[in-house]
This record gives structure tokens, C-alpha cells and sequence, in this order.
């Protein structure tokens, strides 16, 4: 596969500033497209150093925060169902769900870590996307 290193003039426009280059610290970060993928991208390159890396976009940023938030509210919700069922099966001495309920509970706990991982890579996707946010510093010295 063939890339273009340098987009566009509508890219360089959209993009022109909005992602420093981490490696150079002077160049900006243009998505590199390659043939037959979409526009959108999150695969970038330096335009003065041609350093790569991949730069999750905000869309995906925040479709993972919205999936992972949702996901995991809705698992706590059936976790804590679950679990009170189980408790009080076993409280009032009715094991007749308890296996169903224990296995429910364990599935529960199962996609609540799913979800959990899921924001926990959202996060670390907002992390390393601010490492090359340009912050423009004025020094008053």
C-alpha cells in the first residue's frame, strides 16, 4: 500500500496547527491516507520529519467514552439485580435460582470489566492524543 504523505490543501487547512509533532516539535500532523481508505483516519505523519504514529481522532475517543459509560451502567444495573437475588435466595434459604443467579452475576461482573477496559482505553487514547495538541506557551519573563 502507497502513501500519500501530504494530503490535500483542504486537509492542510483543517489540520495546519491542531497536532504537533511530538518527535520534531515543529512540524504538524496530517492523516496519511492510503489508497482505497476513507478520509478519515487516525493514522498521521509529520510533514517535516515524516515521523508516523497513530492518533486516535475524536470520534473515536468519543464513541469508546459513550459505549464504555453506557455499557458499564447497564451491566452495574444487572450485576446488583444478580446479586441482591442471589443474596436473598441464600438469606431466606430458596436456592431454587441460585445457580442461574450466580452465573448472571458472573457474566455481569464479566461485561462490567469489558466495559471498564473499553474506558480505560478511551482514556488512555485522550491521553496520548494530548501529547500533540499544540499548547502555545508565551513566556512574560
Amino acid at each position: 500500500m502507497q502513501q500519500d504523505s501530504f494530503p490535500s490543501s483542504v486537509f492542510k487547512q483543517k489540520y495546519k496547527g491542531k497536532l504537533i509533532c511530538k518527535q520534531c516539535k515543529s512540524g504538524s500532523m496530517f492523516p496519511a491516507i492510503q489508497e482505497g481508505e476513507p478520509e478519515y483516519t487516525d493514522n498521521f505523519i509529520c510533514e517535516n520529519c515524516q515521523y508516523h504514529d497513530t492518533i486516535p481522532t475524536q470520534d473515536i475517543l468519543l464513541n469508546q467514552i459513550i459505549t464504555g459509560a453506557s455499557g458499564f451502567v447497564f451491566s452495574l444495573c444487572l450485576l446488583i439485580t444478580h446479586l441482591s437475588g442471589l443474596f436473598s435466595g441464600i438469606q431466606h434459604g430458596n436456592m431454587k435460582h441460585a445457580l442461574q443467579d450466580a452465573g448472571l452475576t458472573t457474566l455481569s461482573t464479566v461485561f462490567l470489566l469489558g466495559f471498564l477496559y473499553i474506558l480505560y482505553r478511551a482514556y488512555l487514547g485522550i491521553k496520548h492524543r494530548r501529547e500533540y495538541i499544540s499548547t502555545k506557551v508565551t513566556d512574560s519573563t
